[in-house]
């Protein structure tokens, strides 16, 4: 059995000065850091998790989709 390790999550970017806002659907192992990576570009978006962990080939698939 893999091991339920990824997160699925959606980020909402929410930039009154950027005309690209709106929502990135993906996954990774740490939530946390994923928002500070897009923080950089995006400082004023935000990140929901979306269901439970899962793992990597599932999410992916739901990225995909």
């Amino acid at each position: 059995m893999k091991p339920r390790d990824t997160y699925k999550y959606i980020l909402k970017i929410n930039d009154p000065q950027d005309i690209n806002s709106g929502f990135i659907k993906g996954c990774t192992n740490d939530l946390g850091r994923k928002l500070q990576e897009y923080r950089v570009r995006y400082p004023f978006s935000t990140i929901g998790q979306v269901g439970r962990k899962t793992t990597r080939k599932a999410a992916l698939k739901w990225v995909k989709a």
